[in-house]
C-alpha cells in the first residue's frame, strides 16, 4: 500500500493510491476492538475507535465507543462506573426510540425512564437480577441504561421476575434503545483510501476512526453540535485522558502515534537504542518513524532446567514472560512474578499511580512462543519452582538492573513474590534499594491500599531518565543508525 499526501490551501487533501496484493484478505469485520477518550487544547472531548492492527496507545483497554459515551466502568467485578456529567442534549444525542415496556423485547443495552418517585424500588429490584450492570444516565430524568436480559425468556420478562414487577408496578415508563457506534471499512481507491461505514448521524463527542490498515491516517467522522467538555468528566477519568495540540474541529485527520506511543502491527519496525520505532504517516503527510515498544534485555538466557530453550516436558518453546507499558517516562517500576496474570480491572484504573509505570516480571523472556500451546504455559508453571525463577535472578537480574538504570524510577512496586527477593538482593536499610549506588524506595502493592497518597507523592515527581523521541524522521533515522 502506499499513501501520498498533498497540501492544497494550507490543508491536506488526501491522494491515496492503493496497491494490494491480490491473495491478502481483508475481512469485513474485526475481531478486536479498542476505544478510548482523547481531548483537544479547547477542552473537547473525543472517542477514537481503534483497530486491531493500530497505532493503538499503550494501556488503553479493549472495548468499544458505545461502552465509553455514558462514563467508564472502572471495575468489571464491582460495577465501579465514573458517570460523564451530560447536558440533557447530549443525553438525548445517546438514545432513541422510545417505546412502552411491553414493547420492549431485548432488555439489553438499552435505557429505560422510570419513576424517579420509585428509584429506590427500581434499584432494589434491578439488585435482585443477575448481571444487571445497571448505569445512571440522569438522575434527574429517571434515566438508567440497564442489561436485564438474564431476567427475560424467550425475549419477554420471565414470571412474577423482578423486572417484570417493575413493569407492573409502573417503575418502568419509558424504554430506549441506546445508539449503537458501528463503523467498518474497506480498502478503495478513494480519498481517504478506505470505504466507510457507519450506522450513526451524530453523537455528542468528536469521534475518530482508525481504518484496519495501519498505512493510513485516522480519520474524524462525526463533528458533534454539543461536544463533551473535559471539565464533564469526573476527575480521576479526566486525570488520564491526553490532551492533543490540536482542535478537532479543524483536523479532519490525525495520527495518534504522532503524540502518544502505541503498537503497530504490520507495518516496517526500526529498533534504536532498546526502543522500536514504527514507519507511519504523520498529520502533515510525510512518512516517519513513531515509538512502538520499548525491549528489555532477556534475564532467562536458557529454559530452566535442561539448559535449552524447550520445556523437556510440552517439547515446544516455553511462553514468556509479559510486560505491560503506560508510559515511556515512566516514574514507577512495578515488578511481579514471572507468570503473573496481570489483573484487568489494575491496567484500567483510574490509578494515576500505575498510570505512571511500567510492569515488568522480575524475570524475563522475549518470546511468547505460539498460539497453539496455550495450554503448556500452566505445565511449565508447574514445572518450575519458584526457588528456581528465584535463583535465576540472585545469579543475574540484569533486566531490573538495567531498567531501573534506564528509567531511574522514583519508586518501586513489587508483589509479595518479588517483594523479598529485591530486599535480600539490593536491601541495605528500611525500604531502600541501592542500585549502582543510587537509592530507591521500594513499597508492596498491597501498601497502595494503605500509603498511597505517599507513593502517589513520589510517583508525581518529574520523570529523570532517558529520553527517546516520540517522532523521528527518516533522514534522522538514517543518521543515528550510521553513528551506530
Amino acid at each position: 500500500m502506499y499513501l501520498c499526501i498533498e497540501k492544497i490551501n494550507g490543508g491536506y487533501n488526501q491522494l491515496k493510491k492503493i496497491k494490494m496484493k491480490l491473495n491478502k484478505e481483508y475481512p469485513a469485520t474485526h475481531s478486536m476492538e479498542t476505544a478510548w477518550y482523547v481531548a483537544d487544547e479547547e477542552g473537547n472531548v473525543a472517542i477514537f475507535d481503534f483497530e486491531e492492527y493500530g497505532p493503538v496507545p499503550w494501556g488503553v483497554e479493549e472495548t468499544e465507543v458505545s461502552e465509553l459515551v455514558f462514563g467508564h466502568e472502572e471495575n468489571y467485578n464491582t460495577h465501579e462506573y465514573l458517570n460523564i456529567d451530560l447536558t440533557d442534549d447530549q443525553v438525548d444525542d445517546l438514545i432513541e426510540k422510545p417505546h412502552s415496556p411491553e414493547e420492549e423485547n431485548i432488555w439489553f443495552e438499552c435505557a429505560v425512564e422510570i419513576d424517579t418517585s420509585k428509584e429506590k424500588e427500581f434499584l432494589d429490584l434491578a439488585a435482585m437480577i443477575q448481571n444487571n450492570n445497571v448505569i445512571c444516565i440522569s438522575q434527574r430524568r429517571g434515566l438508567y441504561r440497564v442489561d436485564f436480559f438474564d431476567d427475560t425468556e424467550e425475549s419477554k420478562p420471565k414470571k412474577d421476575s423482578a423486572l417484570q414487577k417493575m413493569i407492573d408496578r409502573g417503575i418502568v415508563k419509558r424504554v430506549y434503545r441506546t445508539k449503537q457506534f458501528w463503523m467498518n471499512d474497506e480498502p478503495n481507491e478513494t480519498e481517504d483510501g478506505f470505504k466507510f461505514k457507519k450506522d450513526f448521524k451524530s453523537a455528542p463527542y468528536f469521534i475518530y476512526h482508525e481504518p484496519y490498515w495501519p498505512e493510513l491516517l485516522q480519520k474524524r467522522v462525526i463533528i458533534p453540535s454539543n461536544p463533551v467538555k473535559l471539565e464533564q468528566v469526573p476527575q480521576p477519568l479526566r486525570e488520564r485522558i491526553p490532551v492533543l495540540p490540536v482542535k478537532f474541529v479543524e483536523t479532519e485527520y490525525l495520527q495518534i502515534a504522532e503524540y502518544l506511543p502505541s503498537h503497530f502491527c504490520a507495518v516496517d519496525g526500526n529498533d534504536l537504542n532498546g526502543y522500536e520505532y514504527m514507519l507511519a504517516p504523520t498529520g502533515d503527510g510525510v512518512k516517519s518513524w513513531v515509538l512502538s515498544d520499548i525491549l528489555f534485555p532477556v534475564s532467562m538466557e536458557n529454559c530452566f532446567e535442561n539448559g535449552s530453550y524447550r520445556c523437556k516436558k510440552c517439547k515446544k518453546e516455553c511462553w514468556g514472560t509479559r510486560k505491560k507499558l503506560f508510559t515511556h517516562h515512566p516514574t514507577v517500576l512495578i515488578i511481579f512474578h514471572p507468570f503473573y496474570q496481570y489483573d484487568y480491572n489494575l491496567i484500567i484504573s483510574s490509578n494515576p499511580i500505575i498510570k505512571c509505570g511500567v510492569l515488568l516480571p522480575l524475570l524475563f523472556r522475549s518470546s511468547l512462543g505460539s498460539y497453539d500451546n496455550y495450554t503448556d504455559w500452566y505445565k511449565i508453571k508447574e514445572t518450575v519452582s519458584d526457588e528456581r525463577f528465584a535463583s535465576i535472578f540472585k545469579q543475574n537480574g540484569f533486566t531490573f538492573e538495567h531498567t531501573v538504570n534506564r528509567f531511574r524510577p522514583h519508586v518501586i512496586l513489587a508483589d509479595e513474590w518479588s517483594l523479598p527477593i529485591l530486599r535480600e538482593k539490593y536491601g541495605k536499610a528500611g525500604r531502600t534499594l541501592v542500585i549502582n549506588k543510587e537509592g530507591y524506595p521500594l513499597y508492596s502493592m498491597q501498601e497502595l491500599e494503605t500509603l498511597n497518597d505517599e507513593i502517589e507523592a513520589i510517583a508525581r515527581k518529574p520523570y529523570r531518565g532517558e529520553v527517546m523521541p516520540q517522532v523521528i524522521s527518516v533522514e534522522e533515522m538514517k543518521k543515528l543508525h550510521s553513528n551506530d
